[in-house]
């Protein structure tokens, strides 16, 4: 029952096996939305996973398998185990006869080889070998690519921290003879319109100025709260607004 209202829940099943029972699926493959087949040991599993026998086909070499994702056809791709132990190239020795570690090679931004200088590797002996843990495959593929490229995308704002002032929120504020402290080179200097906050856009990933419009039959507001929750602030806020964008009587 999960795997045919998983969707629906936001629960998603992922079914593993080295072999598949059809009896036990219940119904449950025309919920599968893609299938990875390995190469298997007859065609009729083969036909069972993937509805043809092409995975029995397949090389006897490991990572060999096929993606099917909808009805047209499958993708053969070659898989690899990243998150075991990285285990140096035992066909290669140095001159004291000790394997020699894989080479890896680091890539610039425009994928130029870059100089690499020559260290000679500290011999560590057996014991601390054993001990210590091993990086895998993947802990050096991350480590190569730390740091590289474009930052990633953060799909939420920093916390609301200190309010800001009228001074961030405001056009240029200036000083004029006829004005005062003002903002006389805004275009919408006459409008009652007054701005008291930001407001927060999650979905939208961005923050506003928050303006009333008191024009028309909007030219009314109302404030309430209880005891300490910045109905004062709102209220110095809002004549501070209107006083340095319109013009003294």
């Amino acid at each position: 029952m999960i795997g045919r209202l998983g969707r629906s829940l936001g629960v998603h099943l992922l079914l593993a096996s080295q072999r598949l029972d059809e009896s036990r699926l219940r119904g449950l493959d025309t919920h599968l939305s893609y299938r990875i087949g390995l190469r298997t040991f007859s065609a009729m599993e083969s036909r069972a996973v993937l509805g043809v026998a092409d995975a029995y086909e397949l090389p006897s070499a490991p990572g060999n398998g096929y993606l099917k994702f909808d009805t047209t056809g499958m993708t053969r791709f070659k898989a690899a185990y990243v998150s075991g132990a990285f285990q140096p190239d035992t066909r290669r020795v140095t001159e004291d006869g000790q394997p020699a570690a894989r080479e890896i090679v680091e890539y610039g931004p425009r994928y130029i080889p870059l100089p690499v200088v020559e260290k000679p590797a500290a011999k560590v002996p057996a014991e601390a070998e054993e001990k210590g843990p091993q990086p895998s495959l993947l802990d050096i593929v991350v480590s190569r690519l730390q740091g590289r490229g474009p930052a990633a995308h953060h799909i939420w704002l920093p916390p609301l921290g200190k309010p800001p002032t009228l001074a961030d929120l405001l056009p240029r504020l200036s000083v004029t003879p006829e004005l005062g402290l003002s903002t006389p080179d805004w275009n919408g200097r006459g409008r009652l319109h007054a701005v008291i906050g930001i407001i927060d856009r999650p979905f939208d990933q961005r923050r506003d100025s928050y303006w009333l419009n008191l024009s028309g039959s909007a030219g009314h507001v109302g404030i309430a709260g209880g005891t300490q929750s910045g109905k004062s602030t709102v209220l110095r806020t809002l004549i501070s607004s209107m006083a340095l964008t319109h013009t003294p009587p």
